[in-house]
């Protein structure tokens, strides 16, 4: 069954903070942000605290734009999957969001014998771009790519 998530471009009572991505404004609820994320936090709560907030330029807006359906209640949370985990680790970790990086990591530990060669070497090249000591952290994804 197919389920359409938000694309958080409507403003809703709890969802009126501004977050500009690649010229395109998602609406969403900063409250719930921060919790999740430290950098979040300090960007809406901190001492210069800010109510919209442009990311920048190599911010890909579809790979955002899926972190915040695997974060939000948009009415269902999105989850993290195999055809997924790719786009929303980089942004969770740009964004300093463990709970949502360690969601990663179960996915990516729980499929990695189901991957193809071509998955695998998709994962490994995104895990190693996150972390450069990611195989230490990763043994199941290593032990895969070198099969």
């Amino acid at each position: 069954m197919r389920f359409n998530y938000d694309d958080f471009s409507a403003p809703l009572p709890h969802r009126n903070t501004r977050i500009v991505v690649q010229d395109r404004v998602l609406y969403i609820n900063s409250g719930w942000l921060a919790e999740l994320s430290p950098f979040f936090a300090s960007m809406f709560f901190g001492e210069k605290a800010i109510k919209d907030f442009e990311l920048p330029s190599d911010i890909n807006y579809e790979d955002f734009l899926e972190l915040m359906r695997v974060v939000f209640y948009c009415p269902k949370r999105k989850p993290i999957t195999v055809l997924n985990v790719a786009m929303v680790l980089p942004m969770a970790i740009r964004f300093d969001m463990p709970m949502v990086v360690k969601r990663c990591e179960e996915i990516i530990a729980r499929e990695v014998n189901t991957m193809s060669k071509a998955k695998l070497f998709e994962m490994a090249t995104v895990v190693s771009q996150c972390d450069r000591h990611s195989f230490a952290k990763w043994p199941h994804l290593s032990t895969q790519c070198h099969r």
